[in-house]
């Protein structure tokens, strides 16, 4: 080969060499160029926006500030669901929805696992539905004929309480040790030695329905328990009352969960869960996703807080069976908006003046009214008030007593 050959040659070599090398640098920073967005979106994703802090709890109601409301009917269903101490199964033999729903309670109460029996003989179809109803504490179950045995598997927030009481959190998962770390944090910040069992309740009422949105996406990672309140920010109302049941608890209340389907639920499913709060011996219903979700954004209502449940009428229904046991109340003197003045009105008069004082304020009012037509009155008048800036009335949702809420409407 001749010398000038041999230089094209090597030339067109090198050159090659070279295109090479560009080609990978050129790949390299399209691969660079990536990972920095993937890691921009992940960091984006995991941010929550902050939220107010919770405010200073009120005063607790008492008897004697105010008007007396006719109280809510009695409510006829009795539970009959009691959780079962002990260190043994309350019954080894399982042939009866009764027992199944004691067994459950007692799996709850203890902290267990799995149990293993002498018989099962509830039908498998039976069991679905009754452990439908206990979702609200179980991630997943399972139940075996041979042997004869049931497992479940604890939310984060059941798992995570029964460890803090215990002393005990070696054995925990780790989303189930962070969620009992951050509530251990919560209760130590928003609970202060003295208060009673219901401004404690209101603290943590409204630190939950402020730290959390929430989601219709039942996709969403851990949307129906604690893990989601804390982590995420955002869960469903399944996941609201794990976490409300955990800090609760944590504060010394006695709190439970339960479930079924509302007036809301066009399809007439299962799907909503709320909780039960014992005070002086009664149980009060407490829907702190309800409070957080009145308004197409989020905002602090106390419209579901301590609410008898012969206030819901037909709105929502609930198998008896089910429920904690106890004596269901069946009045209205724990509720928010119960014996305190700047809610409750005697005429229009008062009423507006209630009404003015609450709109400047926030943009929204809550009057307890004596007679359901004073409320367009109250509404013409506040429209007359406020000129340009109309005003709307609306009855409390799902309720069957006269508490009505005014909004503000900006044009």
């Amino acid at each position: 080969m001749g010398k000038g050959k041999r230089v094209s040659a090597y030339l067109y070599r090198d050159r090659r060499r070279r295109l090479r090398r560009l080609r990978l640098l050129q790949w390299a920073a399209v691969v660079l160029a990536a990972l920095l967005i993937l890691i921009l979106l992940i960091s984006l994703l995991a941010r929550r926006p902050e939220r107010p802090a919770p405010p200073e709890p009120s005063p607790a109601p008492t008897a004697s500030e105010a008007p007396t409301i006719e109280p809510a009917p009695e409510v006829t269903p009795e539970p009959t669901a009691e959780p079962t101490g002990g260190v043994e199964p309350p019954q080894a033999d399982i042939s009866t929805k009764e027992e199944l729903i004691s067994l459950y309670w007692w799996m709850i109460e203890n902290r267990a696992d799995s149990v293993s029996l002498q018989s099962l003989g509830v039908g498998q179809g039976e069991i679905a539905d009754i452990t439908d109803k206990f979702s609200n504490y179980f991630s997943k179950y399972r139940s075996y004929a041979d042997p004869p045995s049931v497992r479940v598997e604890l939310k984060p927030g059941v798992a995570a309480l029964h460890a803090l009481q215990s002393g005990d959190t070696s054995a925990l998962t780790d989303e189930a040790r962070f969620v009992a770390e951050q509530a251990q944090g919560v209760v130590n910040e928003i609970i202060a030695p003295g208060m009673t069992d219901w401004e404690k309740e209101l603290a943590i009422h409204d630190y939950v329905v402020n730290h959390c949105q929430y989601t219709l996406d039942i996709l969403a990672p851990h949307s129906g328990d604690a893990y989601g309140f804390f982590k995420y920010g955002e869960c469903r109302c399944a996941g609201y009352c794990d976490a409300f049941r955990l800090l609760g608890r944590l504060a010394g209340l006695e709190v439970e969960m339960i479930g079924g389907p509302t007036t809301r639920d066009a399809s007439g499913s299962k799907g909503h869960a709320w909780s039960l709060v014992r005070l002086d011996g009664l149980w009060y219903v407490v829907d702190t996703s309800w409070d957080d979700m009145i308004e197409d954004v989020p905002t602090l209502e106390h419209t579901f807080f301590n609410v008898p449940y012969a206030c819901f009428g037909d709105t929502r229904t609930w198998d008896a069976a089910y429920l904690p046991a106890g004596e269901l109340a069946t009045a209205l003197d724990k509720n928010y908006y119960f014996n305190r003045p700047e809610y409750i009105a005697g005429d229009v008069s008062s009423a507006v003046d209630l009404a003015v004082r609450q709109l400047d304020a926030s943009g929204r009012a809550y009057l307890m009214l004596p007679e359901r037509e004073m409320a367009k009155d109250v509404a013409a008048a506040l429209k007359k008030h406020y000129g340009k800036t109309g005003s709307c009335f609306e009855l409390s949702e799902d309720l069957n007593f006269d508490l009505f809420r005014f909004m503000l409407q900006r044009f």
